[in-house]
């Protein structure tokens, strides 16, 4: 196995093992993490959660409704539910999402503002500023037990648990809002109510809300039927199990599975770095790609 002699913001620094591959396992925990940061996520050990970074290339392409009816047509089984409502004159969308993202169980928290356009027909929100972001915690359980907790100051918090499995409807998203007024707070959260939410599962006080997010209030996208969720549900169990298989258990972080892959399989661990190293010069240039902006039309 290893011995972990520091911590960085690129991972853990290894002692060298005694093995055949020609790549220091420092070396290979550094390129994925690079690797990762590249599709825009950070990861966390500690919770074997990956997650998006504030300055992800995501944020360009803000938020409409098409994106959550496509979910299901790509493999992702989940929650949605936008809350709409009005501050100082402009619409906000505060969105909650969870559910089974292909290899991953997870959630997501994302605040936008209404842009005054339509893409594709459809009102298109930008991701707020920096000026706006909000902070926020997002703490996910599945039937009573906690599978993990992120917090930050963010427009998109999430967080997505590597090879679980997960139903829906078996997950609760209790998430902490605060913003940046006492005002803002009362017409998210009233907004809230007016979508369904008691005042047990949703609340103020002062400048922070909380909502509880368990059961959906809202519709759910035209793609979510089971004609579509049942096939797909069985591919990410079924995924979910053969990662495991291969990862020697549940539950390891990924540099766990580099140290076992470097020490049983070393041929096929510098393989995989090496085919991450040429996966950067596309990965660094993600953010360069096309926007939205050639599709947008007035609202």
């Amino acid at each position: 196995m290893y011995a972990s002699s520091r911590t960085d913001a690129a991972g853990p620094r290894y002692g060298a093992p005694a093995d055949e591959s020609g790549i220091p396992l420092s070396d290979g925990a550094n390129e994925i993490m690079r690797l990762i940061a590249g599709f825009g996520y950070g990861y966390d050990a500690a919770q074997n959660v990956f997650y998006t970074r504030v300055d992800a290339w995501q944020r360009r392409y803000g938020y409409c409704s098409l994106y959550d009816e496509g979910t299901a047509l790509s493999g992702m089984i989940i929650d949605c539910e936008p809350v709409y409502f009005i501050y100082n004159d402009r619409v906000y969308l505060v969105e909650l999402w969870k559910g089974q993202y292909d290899l991953t169980t997870g959630c997501e928290v994302g605040i936008y503002r209404d842009s005054g356009y339509n893409l594709l027909g459809t009102r298109w929100f930008e991701s707020v500023p920096d000026g706006e972001l909000l902070d926020m915690a997002a703490s996910l359980y599945r039937n009573g037990e906690l599978l993990f907790t992120r917090r930050g100051r963010h427009w998109w918090l999430t967080g997505f648990k590597l090879a679980e499995f997960s139903e829906p409807r078996d997950l609760e998203l209790v998430t902490t809002l605060r913003f940046p007024d006492p005002a803002m707070c009362r017409a998210f959260t009233d907004a809230a109510r007016e979508a369904g939410y008691t005042e047990e599962e949703a609340y103020a006080y002062g400048d922070t809300s909380v909502v509880y997010f368990t059961k959906p209030k809202l519709r759910q996208p035209v793609t979510r039927t089971k004609l579509i969720s049942t096939p797909t549900q069985l591919k990410n169990k079924l995924m979910c199990e053969a990662f495991n298989a291969f990862a020697g258990g549940e539950n390891r972080s990924v540099y766990e599975i580099l140290a076992d892959a470097k020490e049983n399989y070393p041929e096929v661990y510098d393989e995989a770095i090496k085919l991450g190293r040429s996966m950067e010069k596309y990965t660094s240039r993600l953010g360069d790609l096309p926007g939205v902006e050639g599709l947008l039309t007035p609202a």
